[in-house]
């Protein structure tokens, strides 16, 4: 039994990585009146979006979703700013809310954390207690093997980011020896291949993964590279959508279009209520409540569940939007109905069709009987690569865009254990409670450590996570934690896999606003006004939605706020 309490308000958060997660994290501390100390590998900001050799972005990559959902509440991009910003943008946008709000001297860069472990005794999970102490973080000079410094800090805000590491094809021989800036390369290192490909000759590019980065990469080369071959071999059919959706005569972003809590049925499913926020002189601990940490779920049954009515009137819904591409290639053809044994996965491009059909890009579908690629031995610069029902091939680069692991390799071993930390499991790398935190460790949250998290989601993590360490919100009952874990295993146990463990990314914001006390009442104000409502609902939901609490701590009229929110 784990018990759950209130936190008494923390000093100094230990903040890993500085990235969007990790920035928007330290200026919610700071508005907490915690302080914040961030540990950042590299010599700059950015995480994903940084330059150099730790980004993972390339030269001239464009978000998939639109600056709107791109952006923190206080934080907008300039009038003037692309709708859909470059990497060198979003790398401007992130130093700007350095500046903005003083972040920079709780930056510690070239700075590797090396480990973070309990300043106390850790107790048994099953003894009913959590760990509500302060944390030891070991950091050394980044690209050192000697020996660092240790310091304590009340609390620890784990940013690093689900891309730590990448991970490379399972089942494909050979894959794993790539990365060494030869003929196999992951994603990440997708900008540093480009010298391969130039000079005279045609080149020829295996592009090896079938969600989000694989099409784009696969778009890019055959834009960037006119004198390159791209095969882009993948396991199943995706929906590839445009960036830009047909939307009342008009034409919107994709997330202005589906991001809505109409879109994703909120209007009619129960939102829980906001928590109080207390002010911060009331951040007095709460009686601890006994929270059991559910067991691990039963091995899942071999036999796929059927599509529910929602999935198959999905599926319906973006045939119809993805209609074009039925008769681009039959690698690309979408099934006319939504398989049980596997979901359908999203990917987003305004390139990548036209390259299909233009014969720039050859797709090759496992399902749809193109084989499956089941080696790859580099020989003289150049990888050969075979397939299960064809004969070997050879390219002069194999991308794989297969993902990413989690690495939080740095936590000590008994609270990786308690998150049941699955280095491997690129869907859902930790057990945490709405993805942020574990009540056996309520000193210690994550902030976008979830695969797809958006800067919406992470912002309201951050402030949740800054409230809790603060003492002016108390975590769920006790029946909430353990049925909010066990829904996180049950997403871990899921056959088939989903794309993304929170696909419904306008409830999870939803939820994780409430337990931060931040949301004005959705139940007011269908009962004050139906009509705005209504409309309230339709509206897209980005950062801005968010911004809802008055100075006492008090949720404020939620009439009042959906009108002035709709106004903005």
């Amino acid at each position: 039994m784990l018990r759950c309490t209130r936190l008494t308000p923390g000093r100094v958060v230990g903040i890993i990585g500085a990235g969007p997660g990790g920035l928007v994290a330290a200026r919610h501390a700071l508005d907490e009146g915690l302080t914040p100390v961030i540990y950042e590998k590299r010599a700059a900001c950015g995480g994903v979006w940084g330059g150099g050799t730790g980004g993972k972005v390339w030269p001239g990559m464009r978000t998939n979703l639109s600056k709107h959902s791109c952006q923190f509440r206080d934080h907008a991009w300039g009038e003037d700013a692309d709708l859909f910003p470059t990497e060198g943008a979003m790398r401007e946008y992130l130093e700007g809310y350095v500046e903005r709000f003083g972040l920079a001297p709780y930056i510690r860069y070239d700075t590797e954390v090396v480990a973070v472990v309990p300043a106390g005794d850790f107790p048994d999970p099953s003894s009913g207690v959590p760990y509500t102490g302060g944390w030891r973080v070991a950091t050394r000079p980044a690209g050192t093997a000697g020996a660092g410094e240790e310091e304590d800090v009340d609390c620890v805000i784990v940013a690093s980011g689900i891309f730590g590491t990448p991970a490379w094809p399972r089942g494909v021989a050979g894959a794993e020896d790539g990365g060494g800036g030869g003929a196999v390369v992951h994603a990440q290192d997708y900008k540093g291949v480009g010298a391969r490909l130039e000079g005279s000759g045609t080149r020829r590019v295996l592009v090896l993964g079938g969600s989000l980065t694989g099409v784009e990469i696969a778009a890019d080369v055959a834009k960037r590279h006119p004198n390159t071959e791209v095969v882009h071999a993948f396991r199943r059919p995706f929906y590839v959508v445009p960036r830009m959706l047909p939307c009342g005569g008009g034409r919107l972003p994709l997330d202005l279009v589906f991001y809505t809590r109409k879109f994703y049925g909120s209007g009619t499913t129960p939102v829980p209520r906001p928590v109080r926020l207390a002010p911060a002189d009331e951040a007095e601990p709460a009686p601890p409540s006994p929270c059991q940490d559910p067991p691990a779920p039963a091995a899942p049954t071999p036999t796929p569940p059927t599509p529910t009515p929602q999935q198959r009137a999905k599926h319906a819904y973006l045939l119809a939007l993805c209609s074009g591409q039925q008769d681009v290639h039959p690698a690309v053809r979408l099934p006319d109905t939504l398989p049980a044994d596997a979901p359908i996965y999203s990917a987003v491009s305004d390139g990548y069709l036209d390259a299909v059909r233009a014969g720039r890009v050859t797709p090759v579908c496992e399902a749809a009987g193109g084989g499956r690629v089941m080696a790859m031995t580099e020989h003289e610069g150049r990888v050969r690569v075979e397939f299960s029902n064809a004969e070997a091939e050879v390219f002069d680069v194999a991308i794989c865009a297969t993902g990413y692991k989690g690495a939080v390799g740095y936590l000590a071993p008994e609270v990786r254990r308690l998150i049941r930390h699955d280095a491997d499991d690129t869907l859902q790398p930790a057990v945490l409670y709405m993805g942020t935190v574990h009540p056996g460790c309520p000193t210690l949250c994550f902030v976008g450590f979830y695969k797809g998290p958006y800067f919406p989601v992470m912002e309201l993590q951050a402030l949740w996570a800054a409230r809790l360490f603060a003492g002016r919100v108390a975590l769920p009952s006790a029946a909430e934690l353990a049925e909010g874990l066990a829904a996180e295993l049950a997403i871990r146990a899921a056959v088939p896999r989903p794309q993304f463990p929170h696909p419904d990314y306008v409830a999870f914001a939803d939820r994780i606003a409430c337990l931060a006390g931040e949301p004005f009442d959705l139940h007011a104000l269908r009962a004050a006004d139906p009509a705005l409502h209504g409309a309230f609902l339709a509206m897209s939901v980005t950062a801005r939605n968010f911004t809802t609490c008055d100075a006492a701590g008090q949720v404020a009229d939620g009439e009042r706020q959906a009108q002035a929110l709709m106004e903005a």
